[in-house]
């Protein structure tokens, strides 16, 4: 019987370690995060701007998660006066899917600010799963650290 309560306390012990070090995630969910973003500090209205942008997303979660959407957004975007945005979506690309710990380059769909977005200053972002049709882990962290742009009027030749 003592011998038993040895090898139940080495068991415990080890179980314990074990969980330490390699700990049992809270959740087997998928997690996506951007990990980095740049995009052009100056852009004209019609500047092709989609081709400056570069994105790297990654699945932080325990998890695949499969297709989804990332999305670049000005935000503070007034299209009408009478009809003020939080953000405005510029453009996008599309995920086929990544695996726990995975990380993509993403490739986004040709895109403009175009002539709707007024000359101002705005903050750019990007939203990792912007359509929400992963179900993930954490929801709350998916946006990018955003980075000032000035958009200005199409220079005339």
């Amino acid at each position: 019987m003592k011998n038993m309560h040895k090898w139940i306390l080495v068991a415990a012990v080890l179980c314990l370690f074990m969980n330490i070090v390699f700990p049992v995630s809270a959740t087997e969910k998928p997690d996506l995060i951007i990990e980095s973003f740049s995009a052009p500090a100056t852009a004209t209205q019609n500047e092709m701007i989609s081709q400056k942008i570069r994105i790297t997303v990654r699945n932080i979660g325990g998890s695949e998660a499969r297709e989804f959407v990332v999305a670049i957004v000005l935000k503070g975007t007034v299209l009408r006066s009478d009809f003020p945005t939080a953000y405005h979506v510029l453009g996008s690309g599309q995920v086929a899917g990544l695996k726990p710990g995975q990380s993509a380059t993403v490739t986004l769909q040709s895109f403009s600010v175009g002539t709707i977005v007024p000359p101002n200053k705005y903050e750019i972002c990007a939203i990792a799963d912007e359509g929400k049709k992963v179900n993930e882990s954490n929801e709350n962290n998916n946006w990018s650290k955003c980075q000032a742009i000035s958009i200005t009027l199409e220079k005339k030749g």
